[in-house]
């Protein structure tokens, strides 16, 4: 089976290999009847979407309830979940309805995930005898994820409106989750993380979604 692989931000595509460049749902829908692959069971079809609103839970607690209870504003809304790394955890999301009806009006095999989801998963796969920090500036949000030991400890988004407050939210959740001196961090998005924050850590490093979307999707567990 074919994968095609497409980022998804508000209401447009993105390849991976050109993330600049999007295209609107009407394109996808006229470049899939132009390649003959509607409906196809041949090809399988994965999409990354830039999530500001989730929460991560036990596994067997009921997720819409938790998420209506986080995001009130929201309330109306349905959420999905996906299990984490660990097997213990998962993560509920704002379900992304003009992704998924797109998704389901051309291919019947297809898996929507949050840029969340992912980072916070590598996050868990890659802090063995270490603290990692993922922190993911897109516009204004702010998302950080903490893993220690392959145990997450901290996962969190942060509507942001200026510098100072992307410093302040960094700064604040290294100081209470700083269990290792040697605390790393992966600066993902906004290229002004590393200016702004860099000297808050021992190690950084840049980390790019689109040009590692493939070993990102690897850490996946299946929806619930």
């Amino acid at each position: 089976m074919k994968t095609l692989v497409l980022l998804f931000q508000g209401d447009s595509f993105a390849s991976p290999k050109r993330p600049e460049q999007s295209f609107s749902c009407d394109v996808f829908r006229d470049e899939c009847q132009r390649q003959g692959i509607v409906g196809s069971e041949e090809v399988y079809l994965q999409v990354v979407f830039h999530c500001k609103h989730f929460t991560v839970i036990p596994k067997d607690i009921d997720a819409q309830r938790i998420f209506e209870y986080h995001f009130p504003p929201l309330a109306a809304e349905s959420c999905e979940s996906a299990l984490l790394l660990d097997d213990k955890q998962k993560m509920i999301f704002k379900s992304e309805s003009t992704l998924r009806q797109a998704a389901r009006e051309m291919l019947p095999h297809h898996n929507l995930l949050p840029d969340a989801y992912l980072l916070v998963n590598h996050c868990l796969r890659n802090s063995k005898d270490k603290s990692l920090m993922n922190i993911h500036w897109k516009d204004d949000c702010l998302q950080i994820f903490v893993a220690h030991n392959n145990q997450l400890v901290f996962a969190n988004a942060f509507q942001v409106k200026c510098d100072e407050e992307v410093q302040y939210f960094v700064a604040s959740v290294k100081q209470e989750f700083a269990c290792d001196p040697a605390f790393q961090a992966n600066l993902i998005g906004n290229q002004k993380l590393e200016s702004l924050v860099g000297e808050f850590f021992k190690k950084t490093e840049t980390f790019d979604i689109a040009e590692n979307i493939h070993s990102l999707l690897s850490y996946q567990k299946q929806s619930l």
